[in-house]
C-alpha cells in the first residue's frame, strides 16, 4: 500500500539478502540491492518527526549497504564496489555496533580486500582479520586466526609485529593513515631464498612447488623443475572438472577460492561412468583416496586485471588410489570345549 515505507522495504531487504547469501543466486542479489537502493533513497515521510526518523533510518542503512555490497560482491564480482559499501556500512555502526552486529561483514570486507585485481590490499585486509579476531566469539577464532597469519607472512615475510597489530585493531574499525607494515621481499627473492635453504626440494608442498614455477627467476624454476620432472606424486585437491581420461582439480588456497584448476592429471586409463569424480570431491594424500600421477610439464598463465600469476601444471600416468579401508576385527570366540565363566 505504501511502496516508500521504510519498515516494509527493510524487511523486504532482509528477506532478500539471506536468500542471496544462501543461493548465490545473481538475480536474488540484484533484486536485494534494487530494494536496498530505494531504502536509501526514500523520502521522509510527513508526520514523522526527525528524531523518530534519524532512529529508523540509522537501523536501515547499514542494512541496505550491506546488502549492495553483497550483490557487488556475489552477482557482478566488482569488489572495488563491494570494499566501498562494505565501509559505508560499518561507518554507520557505533563502536559497540561494529564489534558485534557489523562483525559478520567486517569479515566480508577482509574477504573482499583479498579478491585478485585493483583492490587486492593485503595491509587493510591483515587490519580488518585482526579487528574481526579481536572481537569474535572464541569458537570462531580459531577459524579467522589461519586466514589473519597466512596473510600477514604472506605480505610481511614473517609473524613479528602480529600481536602488536590485534591490540591496535581493537581500537577502530579501519586502520590509521599512518599504518605501516613493512614488506616482505620480493616474490623472486623469497623464492631464490627458499630454493637455497632446502636441502631436498621435492619435500616442498604443491603450493609452493606452484608458486616457484610461476614466480621465480629462471634459474630457481629450472633447479626445482629439474628435480619434478618425470617424478610421482600425489595431488590432493579440489576436483573443478573430470572426464574419463583428465581431472583438473584446485590445489592451492587461491585456485579453491577462485574455484579454478591449477593442476591437470591425463589419466593412464579411462575412467568407467560411475568411476569418475564428482566435481567439488576432494583428493586427499594416501592412505586416503588419492589422486596420483607423474610431473610432466607446466605452462605460465599470466596475470590479468582479476587474477596473479600462476602455473598450471600437468602431470600424466595418472590413476585414483582408493582408501585402503582397515580389515574389521575378527570376535574373539571361546575355543571349543570351553565354558564362559558363571555370571
Amino acid at each position: 500500500m505504501d511502496p516508500n515505507n521504510l519498515k516494509a522495504i527493510l524487511y523486504s531487504v532482509i528477506i532478500k539478502k539471506t536468500q542471496c547469501g544462501t543461493t548465490q543466486d545473481v538475480q536474488t542479489c540484484d533484486d536485494a540491492a534494487a530494494l536496498a537502493h530505494k531504502g536509501l533513497a526514500a523520502p521522509k515521510p510527513a508526520g514523522i518527526s526527525d528524531a523518530d526518523w534519524k532512529a529508523q533510518s540509522g537501523g536501515s542503512y547499514p542494512i541496505f549497504h550491506s546488502a549492495i555490497a553483497w550483490d557487488n560482491a556475489i552477482a557482478k564480482k566488482d569488489f572495488k564496489a563491494a570494499i566501498a559499501e562494505f565501509r559505508a556500512e560499518l561507518m554507520l555502526y557505533t563502536d559497540d555496533q561494529s564489534k558485534t552486529m557489523g562483525l559478520p561483514d567486517t569479515l566480508q570486507l577482509a574477504q573482499a580486500y583479498l579478491q585478485p585485481g585493483p583492490s587486492r590490499d593485503l595491509v587493510q585486509a591483515v587490519w580488518v582479520f585482526a579487528r574481526v579476531w579481536d572481537y569474535a566469539p572464541p569458537a570462531y577464532k580459531a577459524k579467522i586466526e589461519p586466514d589473519l597469519e597466512r596473510y600477514y607472512k604472506k605480505y610481511h615475510g614473517a609473524m613479528d609485529g602480529l600481536d602488536d597489530l590485534k591490540a591496535k585493531a581493537m581500537a577502530t574499525t579501519f586502520p590509521p593513515g599512518t599504518l605501516v607494515i613493512t614488506p616482505a621481499k620480493t616474490p623472486s627473492e623469497q623464492i631464490h631464498d627458499l630454493v637455497a635453504t632446502t636441502p631436498d626440494l621435492t619435500t616442498l608442498n604443491l603450493g609452493d612447488k606452484e608458486f616457484i614455477l610461476a614466480n621465480g627467476a629462471k634459474e630457481d624454476v629450472d633447479k626445482l623443475w629439474s628435480v619434478l620432472k618425470n617424478q610421482v606424486t600425489p595431488v590432493p585437491g579440489i576436483v573443478i572438472e573430470a572426464t574419463a581420461s583428465v581431472i583438473k582439480v584446485a590445489v592451492t588456497d587461491d585456485a579453491k577460492a577462485a574455484k579454478t584448476a591449477d593442476f591437470t592429471v591425463n589419466l593412464a586409463k579411462p575412467l568407467t561412468e560411475k568411476e569418475i569424480p564428482a566435481v567439488g570431491f576432494e583428493f586427499k594424500t594416501p592412505p586416503a583416496t588419492a589422486l596420483i600421477g607423474t610431473y610432466d610439464s607446466f605452462t605460465l598463465i599470466p596475470a590479468t586485471d582479476t587474477t596473479v600469476q600462476t602455473a598450471q601444471i600437468v602431470l600424466r600416468e595418472g590413476e585414483i588410489q582408493l582408501e585402503k579401508k582397515k580389515p574389521a576385527v575378527p570376535a574373539h570366540k571361546p575355543a571349543a570345549g570351553h565354558k564362559p565363566a558363571a555370571q
